[in-house]
């Protein structure tokens, strides 16, 4: 991978990892429904960012079965 690829890669995993985070502060009952609803909208905009889809892929083997409903 070249650097910029690497920086790419490396900032949609952080952006993977929040939202796990807030995904966990929702079930916790610390967000509200409305957020996380807002949250999920902006979730499928970078899912459908078909050049990382594959960084997606992977990551669900890792991630609570509950999220990816």
């Amino acid at each position: 991978y070249t650097t910029a690829e690497i920086v790419r890669r490396n900032n949609y995993h952080a952006h993977l990892f929040t939202y796990e985070n807030d995904y966990f502060q929702f079930v916790q009952g610390l967000m509200p429904q409305q957020v996380w609803e807002a949250k999920l909208v902006a979730l499928e905009f970078i899912y459908n960012q078909c050049d990382m889809r594959d960084l997606m892929n992977y990551r669900k083997n890792g991630c609570r079965q509950d999220l990816l409903k």
